[in-house]
């Protein structure tokens, strides 16, 4: 084969192979998906068979005189941005080897176009992942609506904690109507979209789809976890559990964090007995979804649950008792960047 074909095969095949091994390593220790890791992988392992009938020796690189090696790099501000660089890198490369190839192989040309659909699909897996993963990490202090302990309206109770900080947001409504709750859900589906936080709307799918809300939450009597990943394609699922064994299931269902309680005791199950702080030291070793506590959980107990390697602390009474709901997620927040500064001290 042409020898300057051949150079163009080895420039684009590698650059597919590099990029393709930055999306394998943000998949296996930032997102640590196993299935999307392996499909990375399988995607890597067909495009080296498709071209292992070329000789591609490194014998014919002239990187001395490779003009790409004077380009400077791009800055990243972010994992979504690396990872759609990447994916380009690969599509680009993979474009290029498909329009080459067909001059000498067409059924080769042919292949690579169908890897390169196959990446595209892969790409919106991995970028969806991603996007979730960043959603789930502002849910350190998960604060969970209950008009009658903030005695206030849903609404205002939204707007007063965007202003004090938090940036994980749950409603929950069992009393309204449906009409009521979802003109509820809009209204604090905006004050979210302002202040760039996470909205989530417990047990009522329509009601999620009907506000665009970023996901639902779900017990174990709800709407089943794989149905919802159907019709919320590429929305947050979460899952209440109430023992190792429930918090298992629900990770093996497809949640993307479980939440589980009660911790301490707490007037919203007073027929579940607290599971106490040694559950999630044992959750967190057990779990790959990130874990958050719930019940019963106060500004004199926060730090201890911390203490635990928790991804989340969901509060509902003491971020909204008395009505003072800016200053106590304010509260909250400060107690919880005093923990992570004292963790980073003790660390280094």
């Amino acid at each position: 084969m042409d020898e300057k074909i051949l150079r163009i095969v080895d420039v684009n095949f590698n650059r597919a192979k590099e990029g393709l091994r930055v999306i394998e390593e943000v998949c296996r220790f930032v997102l640590e998906d196993p299935t999307l890791t392996n499909r990375v992988r399988s995607l890597k392992r067909e495009i080296i068979t498709t071209l292992s009938i070329f000789d591609t020796s490194f014998l014919r690189r002239e990187s001395e005189k490779d003009l790409g090696k004077n380009f400077l790099p791009t800055p990243y501000p972010d994992f979504q941005k690396l990872v759609r660089a990447n994916f380009s890198r690969i599509e680009e490369s993979l474009r290029v080897l498909e329009e080459v190839l067909r001059l000498k192989n067409p059924k080769v040309s042919s292949n690579l176009m169908q890897i390169r659909f196959q990446c595209y699909s892969l790409e919106k897996d991995v970028l969806t992942a991603l996007l979730t993963w960043e959603k789930l990490k502002l849910m350190e202090i998960y604060m969970i609506i209950d008009e009658e302990t903030a005695k206030k309206d849903a609404i205002q109770v939204a707007r007063e904690a965007m202003k004090g900080g938090v940036k994980f947001l749950q409603l929950r409504d069992k009393k309204s109507s449906l009409s009521e709750f979802i003109e509820k859900g809009k209204k604090i589906r905006e004050i979210t979209y302002q202040s760039n936080a996470i909205f989530i709307i417990n047990d009522r799918i329509d009601v999620a789809l009907c506000v665009d809300a970023d996901g639902v939450h779900l017990g174990k009597k709800d709407f089943p976890i794989k149905d919802a990943r159907k019709i919320l394609s590429g929305k947050i699922i979460g899952a209440s559990a109430h023992s190792l064994e429930e918090a298992q299931e629900m990770e093996k269902q497809g949640a993307d964090y479980i939440s589980l309680g009660p911790i301490f005791d707490t007037p919203f199950k007073p027929e579940l007995k607290p599971l106490g702080l040694e559950i999630l030291k044992e959750a967190k070793k057990i779990l790959k979804v990130p874990l958050v506590a719930i019940g019963g959980i106060n500004f004199n107990n926060l730090v201890d649950v911390l203490k635990t390697g928790v991804d989340g602390v969901a509060m509902i009474r003491n971020l909204q008792e008395k009505g003072e709901i800016r200053e106590n997620c304010k509260k909250a927040i400060e107690l919880l960047k005093k923990f992570k500064k004292l963790q980073g001290a003790s660390s280094t």
